[in-house]
């Protein structure tokens, strides 16, 4: 079984809207949608806005259920120059933006450097590139940031393009929902649209415009990697 987690009901409305044969369950006071996307079974959950919140709801699928690969589906910021609203991110690798010891062990935080940096499984990021060769839309497979906080203000973009200057783009959950999959032993996919683009200024009022675009985008993709998955 899949496992597909997202931290918003209009993330999850696009989701349901790709799931054949689906009934919902509730279980551990959670709420779960469980049908066919291709031939693949998966489980929808709602894993909640943040690091702490997505951990601990990932952990709790992954306590519960047979669960072969998590996939995170969902919206997230643009952090490059040519980003565009609904572009697709396929993350490469995660780790921390707001994860920094610099004042106790005088290291400079980065993707080498963080104590926590998580790889895409190869096999993946290889089934998203046959993919993306069939996809319409700008697709990137490319390194992004989590950390608590939406990210709008100078100050943090700044920082992270300072020391994670190679991260196309930042969210709130894709590094927990993979260090918690690490710990579990369980292969991982991030696949991220942008509703906003963190260098423009007002950015969170297109967050607010865009996230249902963005959104939807992110489940069609997805649709398009299950129904290749064997």
């Amino acid at each position: 079984m899949i496992a597909i987690m997202v931290a918003m009901d209009c993330e999850r409305e696009e989701v349901e809207k790709i799931v054949e044969n689906k009934k919902s369950i509730i279980s551990r006071k959670q709420s779960y949608t469980i049908g066919n996307i291709g031939n693949r079974e998966v489980i929808i959950a709602t894993c909640g806005i943040g690091k702490v919140k997505s951990a601990i709801n990932t952990a709790s699928i992954l306590e519960n259920y047979d669960i072969d690969l998590v996939i995170n589906i969902g919206t997230a910021g643009g952090l490059y120059k040519e980003a565009k609203i609904a572009d697709v991110i396929v993350a490469s690798k995660v780790t921390y933006h707001d994860f920094d010891l610099y004042s106790i062990d005088g290291i400079e935080p980065s993707f080498d450097n963080n104590y926590y940096t998580f790889e895409t499984d190869k096999d993946l990021t290889s089934l998203v590139y046959d993919v993306i060769k069939c996809d319409d839309f700008n697709v990137y497979v490319k390194p992004l940031v989590s950390g608590d906080a939406f990210v709008s203000s100078d100050e943090r973009v700044s920082y992270i393009q300072k020391y994670f200057p190679e991260a196309y783009g930042c969210d709130m959950e894709a590094c927990s929902i993979a260090h918690c999959c690490y710990e579990y032993g369980k292969k991982f996919l991030i696949i991220r649209s942008f509703s906003d683009i963190v260098t423009k200024k007002g950015n969170e009022l297109d967050f607010n415009e865009y996230k249902f675009i963005a959104s939807k985008r992110a489940a069609q993709f997805t649709k398009k990697i299950l129904e290749k998955l064997e």
